[in-house]
C-alpha cells in the first residue's frame, strides 16, 4: 500500500468515526425531555438537512446509538405493555451533589 492509499485509508476511517458521532448527536438532538418517542418518530423527528448529508444511516446503527445512550443514561428506555412497543426518552443530566448542597 503507498502513502497515498494509506492516507486515503485514514481519512475514510475518520469520516465514518465523524459520522456516528453526529448520529449520536442528532438522536440526543431528537429526543425529547418531556415524552417518550418511538423509533418511527424518531427518525420522522431528525432535521433533514442531517438526513440529505446522512442518507445511508441503518436501523442497526440507529439501534446500537440508542443502546449505547441507554448505558450511558443519557436516554431511558420504556417498554410497551405487550413488550414489542418501545419508546425512548431523553434524561435530564443529574446534578452534582456540590450544587444540591447549596440549595
Amino acid at each position: 500500500m503507498d502513502e497515498n492509499q494509506s492516507n486515503s485509508h485514514k481519512n475514510l476511517t475518520l469520516n465514518e468515526g465523524q459520522d456516528d458521532l453526529s448520529l449520536e448527536e442528532e438522536v440526543l438532538k431528537t429526543l425529547s425531555f418531556l415524552s417518550p418517542m418511538r423509533f418511527e418518530e424518531i427518525i420522522l423527528d431528525f432535521d433533514s438537512d442531517y438526513l440529505e448529508r446522512n442518507p445511508d444511516f441503518s436501523r442497526e446503527e440507529l439501534m446500537k446509538i440508542l443502546d449505547d445512550l441507554c448505558k450511558e443514561k443519557k436516554v431511558k428506555l420504556i417498554k410497551g405493555a405487550k413488550g414489542e412497543d418501545y419508546q425512548w426518552q431523553r434524561i435530564y443530566p443529574s446534578k452534582s451533589s456540590w450544587w444540591q448542597f447549596w440549595k
